[in-house]
């Protein structure tokens, strides 16, 4: 060990922990004929004591730009320690996989998460509805079985007894509303001057006064008594 002035008089070796080495220890790196420990939370470095290769425990790895920290920032993915980028292309945050979805970029052509996969609001199933508040593709609650949101059915399911429900206005229904008719799987409105109908929207049980009901479905006058 030749050392003069905290130096090694060897030039092609470095001063490390008091000794003259030919490669410096992991965990630092030479300057200035120094053998320099990284920076923490490298665990190792390159080229300057904060341009990390690994990192201590507790922290990840950022490939794309040799830092340590301790969680993934939005867009990377931890694998095997290492926070690797998401494909932004196809996601806007992954895990376990650059294409293996959790959220999706609000501002591309496919906004909506469908099965950890990035979709246009068209490619949500039809049990559900395209969510932008969630950046989802949610499932219609039920009795829906199509919707515009999670309170506005345009379809409806059987339920629970497995009797048929109608849609009326944006709800499904067991028994459709006085004023209206089932027609098909639909509640429709009885049309004037019928106040309920049945079988038909103009076939009257019923009648606005001072109509009266015509069971041949001619809409007679009532005739009051004097």
């Amino acid at each position: 060990m030749c050392i003069r002035d905290s130096s090694c008089t060897d030039t092609t070796k470095f001063l490390s922990d008091g000794k003259c080495v030919a490669v410096c220890p992991s965990g630092t790196i030479p300057q200035s004929k120094t053998c320099q420990p990284c920076q923490t939370p490298c665990a190792t470095c390159v080229d300057s004591t904060s341009k990390c290769t690994s990192c201590v425990n507790g922290y990840n790895f950022i490939v794309s730009n040799n830092t340590c920290q301790s969680q993934c920032p939005t867009g990377l993915f931890l694998q095997s320690g290492n926070c690797v980028g998401c494909d932004t292309s196809v996601c806007k945050t992954c895990t376990g996989t650059p294409t293996n979805c959790t959220s999706c970029d609000s501002s591309s052509n496919t906004p909506f998460l469908l099965n950890n996969k990035c979709v246009p609001a068209s490619q949500c199933p039809t049990n559900s509805f395209a969510d932008t508040s969630t950046g989802t593709c949610r499932t219609c609650t039920s009795p829906c079985s199509t919707c515009k949101n999670q309170t506005s059915c345009t379809k409806c399911l059987l339920d629970g007894a497995n009797q048929a429900t109608y849609l009326f206005g944006d709800k499904c229904v067991v028994t459709c509303p006085a004023g209206s008719v089932a027609i098909g799987d639909q509640c429709l409105n009885c049309t004037a001057p019928c106040t309920t109908c049945s079988g038909g929207q103009s076939q009257c049980t019923s009648c606005r006064d001072p109509l009266a009901v015509s069971y041949t479905h001619l809409t007679l006058p009532t005739i009051y008594s004097v």
